[in-house]
Order: C-alpha cells, then sequence, then structure tokens
C-alpha cells in the first residue's frame, strides 16, 4: 500500500530491504551535493535526511511488528544517514552522535507517528470509532463545545472597524490604533486580545481566544 510491503509470512525483509536502498541512494547524493560548488550547508544536508529516510521510516515501521534485530537494524540506517550528512566517519561512536541532539531514535519517531495518529483518530467519533475496535483508547476525550444561550449573544457589541485599516497600505494608521487600544485597555483582567477571521462556508465571523491568555 503506497509503498508499505505487507508479507503474508510477517516478516518485515521487504520494508527493511527499501529503506537500507534508500539510505545508501541518499548517501550518495549528500556526498555528491556536499563536496561540489562547496557543497550545501549542513542545515540543508539535514533537511534532507529528514525528508527522505526519517519520512520513510515513519512511514512503515510504526505499522510493523519489529522485533529487536529488525529496529536495531533502522537505528544502524539512520545513524549511517546522519553522519554522512555531517561529513563524519562512520566509525563515529552512538553516544557522540546523539550528544550533538540533532537526530531521534527511531523509538522515539515511532512513538511520536503513533501518538499523532491516536491523537487525529480522537478528534472524530468514526475516529474513535476505529480505535476501540483495535482495542486502542482514545488518548483524549471528544471536545465538548457549549453554544452561547441567546441572552449572551444579545448582549454581545461589536462595534465597527474603522476605515483605511488595510495592513500594508495603512501599517503606521493600524500600528497608531493598537497603541490607543493599548493605552486603554492595558492592565484590564477582563480584556483579551484575539484574531478574527471569516468561517469558509458560513456568513459568520469567528473569534478565538483562551483565558487568561492574552
Amino acid at each position: 500500500i503506497l509503498g508499505l510491503h505487507l508479507q503474508a509470512n510477517g516478516s518485515n525483509n521487504t520494508t527493511l530491504q527499501r529503506i537500507d536502498q534508500s539510505v545508501v541512494q541518499i548517501g550518495r547524493l549528500l556526498k555528491r551535493v556536499s563536496n561540489k560548488h562547496h557543497g550545501m550547508q549542513e542545515s540543508n544536508l539535514l533537511h534532507l535526511v529528514q525528508a527522505f529516510i526519517c519520512s520513510c521510516v515513519t512511514y512503515s515501521a510504526p505499522y510493523l511488528r519489529l522485533t529487536r534485530a529488525e529496529s536495531e537494524r533502522l537505528e544502524a540506517s539512520l545513524r549511517k544517514a546522519y553522519k554522512t550528512a555531517l561529513g563524519l566517519p562512520m566509525s563515529t561512536a552512538t553516544h557522540k552522535l546523539m550528544a550533538l541532539g540533532i537526530s531521534n531514535t527511531v523509538s522515539e519517531l515511532i512513538e511520536a507517528t503513533l501518538t499523532a495518529q491516536y491523537e487525529r483518530l480522537s478528534l472524530t467519533q468514526a475516529g474513535r470509532a476505529v480505535l476501540q475496535q483495535v482495542g486502542i483508547s482514545p488518548p483524549r476525550a471528544a471536545p465538548s463545545y457549549a453554544e452561547l444561550t441567546p441572552e449572551y449573544r444579545q448582549n454581545l457589541r461589536i462595534p465597527p472597524i474603522p476605515k483605511r485599516m488595510h495592513p500594508e497600505h495603512h501599517a503606521e494608521r493600524r500600528a497608531d490604533r493598537a497603541r490607543e487600544l493599548e493605552k486603554r485597555f492595558n492592565g484590564r483582567p477582563d480584556v483579551t486580545y484575539t484574531d478574527a477571521s471569516c468561517h469558509p462556508s458560513k456568513p459568520a465571523t469567528v473569534a478565538v481566544a483562551l483565558a487568561p491568555h492574552r
């Protein structure tokens, strides 16, 4: 499925071989672009590793039952890619590479990917049903929202926005307006600053604020 191979015998050899091949190919690419015309900067080389190698690992590894030997094999491939990007010899000790703080282990990548997937699924009723079917408890409860009562809605007073407040053409005017509002409401605990945006499909404007943050 889109490059994720699930073998009938439960083995992960095909997926691991593809990741190993990707590491070798990207390693050659990194060596070429780092030596040609003074080469790319180290930060850009690390971005290539994250884009081509880490994404390859996170796409398949979280959904496989990896043995300890297979996990160590992936760890070695990932370290090899980072050493190539940093121009380090392959004999560099693992603890020295990890001390640089620029890479994550395979187990950390897998945990982060699965957590993000569980969080995403837990946001919808259908997603929570899927998690329950496979025996996974949603990481958080479904968000609950309460509508404003008609009394609150009637008491809302939103004055019109002053004219000539374009963010580019009237930048100074906007800044003066902001300073005036700050001077007027500074220190009041009942004042919250927020951004407003038009609703994509309804004739409405939405403003969100998390009190007491301002």
